[in-house]
């Protein structure tokens, strides 16, 4: 049988797998259609690993390379050792018949980004997979911005007439579609909107 464990004081799982120990760098939940979601570390959540330990109920193989057609638990490890634990690390996959994640809809997290949220109530977990971040927008106009207040810095004195007509125009438009994009995100709500939103 196989048991996720870790320590009160780190995050990544620990596995062992033919009398060695690895540290977990990343899970992916799969199914026969292929990956479900990717966790691009050592342990579900989204903050701190509040799950010490994970029973799987099965025992997990050691693989070279990635092969989602044998439904089993399995890891790939690799060469290089995790710089946190000094132990060996490995990339984990799990079938998803086993963790039963079932897609609960897409959730606007604040202004900043639109989260695919996965619930286990098999295990009590809830993981959120990213899938836009909002600010991508409106903050390239905030850049933009920017770049025009650094070139009227950069002139001084010696700008002309046209070009500074030109950047504060600039400036004004951007400052204009910051506003715009920043209110349309904000009302951003249901859930056809979030999913036209990521398309």
């Amino acid at each position: 049988m196989t048991q996720l464990t870790t320590k009160s004081f780190l995050n990544p799982y620990f596995i062992e797998v033919n009398n060695r120990t690895y540290t977990v760098r990343s899970i992916t939940l799969y199914t026969p259609n292929g990956v479900l979601f990717k966790v691009n570390k050592g342990w579900f959540g989204n903050g701190n690993n509040t799950h010490k330990t994970l029973d799987l109920k099965e025992e997990t193989s050691l693989r070279r390379k990635e092969n989602l057609t044998r439904d089993e638990v399995f890891i790939i490890a690799h060469g290089e050792k995790d710089y946190m634990t000094d132990r060996p690390a490995c990339d984990l996959y799990i079938p998803n018949r086993i963790m039963q994640f079932k897609n609960k809809g897409l959730k606007k997290e604040g202004k900043l980004r639109i989260s695919e949220v996965w619930n286990s109530e098999k295990y009590d977990l809830i993981h959120k997979v990213n899938k836009k971040n909002l600010d991508d927008n409106y903050r390239q106009y905030e850049r933009m911005f920017k770049d025009c207040v650094e070139k009227l810095q950069l002139k001084g004195a010696s700008i002309s007439w046209e070009e500074f007509g030109e950047l504060t125009s600039k400036m004004s438009n951007y400052k204009s579609r910051y506003q715009s994009e920043l209110e349309r995100v904000e009302l951003l709500e249901t859930q056809d909107e979030l999913e036209k939103e990521i398309k």
